[in-house]
């Protein structure tokens, strides 16, 4: 006799055999968090933070929340570099941060505020007063 199974049961079957490849996906990979602020602690929103592989090429970017906080997910696992910029302040680069699957590293810059710089040239014309 040859059992029929309800309608339905098999599609639940291949999405509960799906999730745990989903989860084991996720743990092959691992990621980069953090705050960024400045040198007295205050939060720093809106700062872009990007993630450069080995062979220095984006591999990820992230922008800072209101909290100052950025989260980076699902990098294979390798050395990367991270760059942080914001307006006003001096750029933040860590090289060789290494990521291993199924980890999430914790990288709190703290960026310096930038001073700016003007460069004031001054050109003297010989001017020959006479004297009469």
């Amino acid at each position: 006799m040859l059992a029929v199974a309800p309608r339905g049961a098999l599609a639940q079957t291949a999405v509960a055999s799906a999730a745990p490849a989903s989860g084991q996906a996720a743990q092959n990979t691992g990621g980069i968090r953090g705050q960024v602020a400045d040198p007295s602690g205050a939060v720093i929103p809106g700062a872009a933070v990007v993630v450069l592989n080995g062979e220095g090429k984006v591999a990820a970017k992230a922008t800072s929340d209101a909290g100052g906080s950025y989260s980076v997910r699902g990098l294979a696992p390798g050395t990367y570099s991270v760059w942080v910029t914001a307006q006003g302040f001096a750029a933040y680069r860590v090289p060789g941060i290494a990521v291993t699957a199924g980890q999430v590293k914790s990288l709190n810059p703290a960026l310096q505020i930038q001073v700016e710089q003007q460069q004031v040239e001054v050109q003297a014309e010989n001017t020959t007063i006479g004297t009469a």
